[in-house]
């Protein structure tokens, strides 16, 4: 029958020692595998030329064969020192370390691993210590501790290593998870949304009726509360909109935030196609409502984008594009409202992309031209004036309309660069023709800004050092802005238009009529000219109504002292009834349409009469 030390080493391991108090995660009981120890016990029992097992093995045999030598790990207080016992008697007493008493060891040897992370171990902390015991009496011999003492010295390396790669997978981990969450809001991020995702597509390929939707939500003018109440009220709004989308979709659902103002949303399980719009309507519902701040309330509200699985289960990432898509379809029809993707808009948007492209290389590559058209003075008939005119010369598309790139080179800044080589050569090709053609007038030139340009820092001094470069006299430049811009910021528009006005430049007002100009604001530009819409002056012979609109417009140039300039004269009556309401100046098809350097000094050349 084994005796009653045999039946207490059947015990297990874990149970020979408490953990340690502090890091039991990062612990050398918890690093350190048995494979180690049992390396370890290997290199003692060569050591001490004895068979050595582990403590608590459980494997050993009766007292008579059981070995007479075991190690084991077990936690000490920090700066605990080496220590050696030759005999501890047959009783070991209380003051002896619990291992001790629990083996009935008569002689062990306790060496901390003092590796270079566990020198100075932090207050409160275990530290782990390298044991052996000796079932019989003995005498440790120099020779026999430097070498136990270098068997610890290898575990403490091990630990060591051990202990860093522990420690870099929590902060991975740690990493991920904060990846994996919004700090200010506590939403998932992009990341975990898409596994959500990917989970919800790969359920819906599995089972046919399983339906899910996707919205990509983006809140109206959201810069406006950032700029104008800061950064924390604005973060304030975010937590309250984080709520309320939550407060709108079910349990299962997934509500993401992907950006500053952008959030997503899974709905899962839905039962038909119209669940999508059914909770977009709820969420703008939801947005609605006033935010409390300590400014005060603020207002928001949302466009939002909808895909839905039953029009094709795209990769997760696709599938988010796709309701970016419809979000921008939303957006550009007006916000505060939500739009569902369709394969058109995947279309469009692709060519948008392609036009962008195509756009920017063009910057480069030098393929736009600049067209002229001139404007006749109707007094003397004779043309003294050009309007220059974008065109892209596209390699494969030919001649692109304005209208079809204009408003995209606006939206993605490439309107500045473009506009200033506009400039720059108008300036150079029009100063050319005023010495080849001289006049009593020299002929002057009109150039369109963009909004863009105009608010440029510096613009007048870009102006005024393009001018200097082309030779060109500032007098002969018409710059032409829009209504639109115009009384978009009207006290910083008034400041720039009087700078250029002090160049020496002149300003006209383009497409009046069209926009929203304030009259009571109107009197108060310095401007020189205010150009008749063609709109109107091209539906003067249908109806006395747009001729008293010509004329009216005529008269409101003339009652605060500037010049009327007719757009999109195209018949000789035209012409006629113009001359007689008393306008300055006019320019159409009547007269030639936009054409390139060589056709207008033909023209100039030539020097007609109308």
């Amino acid at each position: 029958m084994p005796d009653s030390t045999t039946r207490r080493n059947s015990r297990p391991l874990s149970q020979l020692a408490p953990p340690p108090a502090q890091g039991a995660a990062l612990s050398a009981l918890a690093l350190l595998p048995r494979d180690s120890l049992e390396r370890a016990a290997r290199h003692v029992g060569l050591v001490l030329g004895s068979p050595v097992a582990l403590l608590g093995d459980g494997t050993a045999g009766d007292g008579e064969t059981q070995a007479p030598v075991r190690v084991a790990l077990l936690p000490i207080a920090p700066g605990t020192a080496a220590v050696f016992r030759d005999d501890v008697g047959a009783a070991p007493s209380d003051d002896e370390l619990p291992a001790v008493r629990y083996a009935a060891a008569r002689a062990y040897g306790m060496i901390p691993l003092l590796g270079g992370r566990q020198a100075q171990p932090q207050e409160g902390d275990s530290g782990p210590a390298f044991l052996v015991l000796s079932s019989r009496a003995r005498a440790w011999s120099r020779h026999e501790q430097l070498a136990l003492r270098d068997v610890a010295a290898s575990l403490a390396a091990e630990l060591d290593a051990r202990r860093e790669l522990a420690e870099l997978h929590l902060r991975v981990e740690e990493m991920r998870q904060h990846a994996l969450r919004d700090g200010l809001t506590g939403l998932p991020t992009r990341a975990l949304f898409l596994e959500h995702l990917a989970l919800a597509v790969e359920r819906a390929r599995r089972h046919k009726d399983f339906r899910f939707a996707v919205l990509s939500l983006d809140l109206d003018r959201f810069q406006v509360v950032n700029d104008s109440l800061g950064h924390e009220v604005a973060d304030g709004v975010l937590v309250t909109v984080a709520d309320r989308l939550l407060s709108c979709v079910r349990g299962e659902d997934t509500v993401a935030r992907i950006s500053a103002d952008e959030f997503v949303i899974l709905l899962e399980s839905i039962a038909d196609d119209s669940d999508g719009g059914r909770v977009a309507e709820r969420i703008q519902r939801a947005l609605a409502a006033p935010v409390p701040t300590d400014d005060g309330e603020v207002y928001t509200s949302a466009s939002i984008g909808i895909v839905l699985s039953s029009s094709g289960l795209e990769p997760p990432a696709r599938l988010l594009q796709q309701a970016g898509i419809a979000l921008a379809r939303a957006k550009a029809a007006g916000r505060l409202r939500y739009e569902m993707f369709d394969s058109e808009m995947q279309t469009r948007a692709r060519a948008r992309l392609r036009m962008e492209t195509d756009l920017r290389h063009a910057v480069d590559r030098g393929e736009f031209e600049v067209y002229y058209q001139p404007l006749v003075t109707l007094e003397s008939g004779r043309i003294t004036e050009v309007e220059a005119l974008l065109r892209w010369r596209h390699p494969e598309r030919g001649i692109v309309p304005p209208l079809d790139f204009i408003p995209l080179a606006e939206e993605t800044g490439l309107i500045i660069p473009i506009g200033s080589w506009v400039l720059a050569e108008a300036c150079r090709q029009v100063r050319e023709w005023q010495l080849r053609f001289p006049r009593e007038a020299p002929l002057a030139l009109s150039v369109n800004l963009s909004v863009k340009q105009f608010s440029q820092p510096h613009f007048v001094r870009h102006v005024a050092d393009t001018l200097r470069a082309s030779g060109l006299d500032p007098g002969s430049l018409k710059l032409e802005i829009t209504e639109s811009f115009a009384i978009e910021d009207a006290d910083l528009t008034r400041a720039m238009l009087e700078e250029l006005r002090e160049l020496g430049t002149r300003i006209y007002l383009d497409d009046f009529g069209t926009g929203f100009s304030s009259l009571g604001y109107l009197h108060r530009l310095p401007l020189d000219a205010i150009k008749i819409d063609r709109t109107f002056v091209m539906q003067m012979d249908e109806g006395p109504t747009h001729l008293q609109l010509v004329d009216t417009v005529r008269a409101l140039a003339h009652n605060i002292g500037v010049a009327a300039v007719a757009e999109g004269v195209e018949t000789e009556s035209q012409l006629v009834t113009l001359r007689r309401l008393g306008c300055e100046s006019a320019q159409g098809f009547f007269f030639s349409r936009p054409v390139p350097p060589a056709e207008l000094e033909r023209l100039l050349d030539r020097d007609p009469r109308w």
